[in-house]
């Protein structure tokens, strides 16, 4: 991710701001959670709330440091109004799948969720210190990695990269550190772990911070392998494309002598089926009307265009948020157009 964290902080003082003035009867309240205060999903929420705030007498909170997998669940149950929405979560709660498997409501709660538009995650990107001895996924046995939070989306995609790479598991080959993503990021500096991968857009903020540390070196693979049978499972997830990362966009400090390649994911802005459609319909008008300052707040934004609204969806559209596409002539896919919609 690289975004400009004195806007953000701006932003978020605006937001304050703008919450504050939306008071009285006609105010209304919304709730909306994003992932670690680092991560992309969290410079979108807050642009996107500010730029909500600033047009209609709505108020939105935002709560970050929340797991996808249980956002989704509450948003199911009406009890979050906007969300990171996530494909992959989304088939698995239909399906009764992985992290579900013993969630009997999973299937219903995943039918009342309702999507507005896409925008991407980003790269997973596997980073470690250039003195540590790690050149590639092989070298990995025996180490301490860090993956992602446990029971999260990203350490399914993330232990089957490394799996199907090298053929390394879990615990018979490699130590997985069980810490939310900010520990471990702060457990990677302190190199009481060996790997640290984020899901973020390249460049990612994150990493430059870390190449002003030391050197680093990403670990990928080569287009053919991920192209390969071994990694079949993980491209058919839901959400998932292929992404490069150039050997030189951290800098001097990043070794890598030629570009790897590995998988990005795709999510989304999502709510339920509950929320108001004007509601919808007016935010989902002011995110499109206003996409130049969404594009001021981060470079990777730019790449949030009406060509890339539906991009990696598997949720129908929210009434409202179909009104506005059908009103500006956007060519909605089948599959995403709401029950009963005319």
């Amino acid at each position: 991710m690289s975004f400009n964290f004195s806007r953000l902080k701006k932003t978020m003082a605006v937001a304050a701001v703008s919450a504050a003035m939306a008071t009285g009867a006609s105010a209304q309240n919304l709730s909306m959670s994003s992932l670690d205060a680092s991560s992309g999903t969290t410079a979108f929420s807050i642009a996107f709330s500010e730029l909500v705030q600033q047009n209609h007498p709505y108020r939105i909170q935002v709560a970050t440091g929340e797991k996808a997998t249980r956002m989704a669940v509450d948003a199911g149950m009406g009890e979050l109004d906007l969300f990171l929405f996530s494909a992959p979560i989304t088939h698995w709660m239909r399906n009764k799948a992985v992290m579900y498997k013993d969630m009997d409501a999973a299937p219903e709660l995943a039918s009342k969720l309702r999507t507005i538009m896409a925008y991407p995650l980003g790269a997973y990107q596997f980073v470690v210190w250039a003195d540590s001895g790690i050149e590639s996924f092989d070298d990995l046995k025996g180490r301490t990695l860090y993956l992602g939070p446990p029971a999260g989306a990203a350490l399914r995609v993330t232990s089957g990269f490394v799996e199907a790479a090298a053929g390394l598991k879990a615990d018979a080959d490699y130590t997985a550190s069980k810490l939310d993503w900010a520990s471990g990021l702060q457990a990677f500096q302190d190199r009481q772990v060996d790997l640290y991968v984020t899901p973020d857009n390249v460049p990612s903020g994150i990493l430059m911070q870390l190449a002003a540390l030391g050197e680093i070196r990403i670990l990928g693979v080569d287009e053919e392998t991920l192209n390969s049978d071994a990694f079949e499972e993980l491209r058919k997830i839901p959400g998932r494309r292929m992404a490069e990362i150039p050997a030189d966009v951290y800098g001097d400090s990043q070794v890598n002598t030629e570009s790897v390649h590995t998988l990005a994911t795709w999510v989304g802005l999502g709510t339920h089926e509950g929320l108001d459609e004007e509601v919808v319909y007016n935010m989902t008008k002011t995110l499109w009307e206003n996409l130049d300052s969404l594009h001021d707040t981060a470079k990777w934004m730019n790449q949030i265009t009406l060509d890339t609204a539906f991009t990696e969806l598997n949720a129908p559209l929210h009434p409202g948020a179909y009104r506005y596409y059908k009103e500006i002539g956007v060519d909605v896919p089948e599959a995403l157009i709401p029950e009963g919609a005319m």
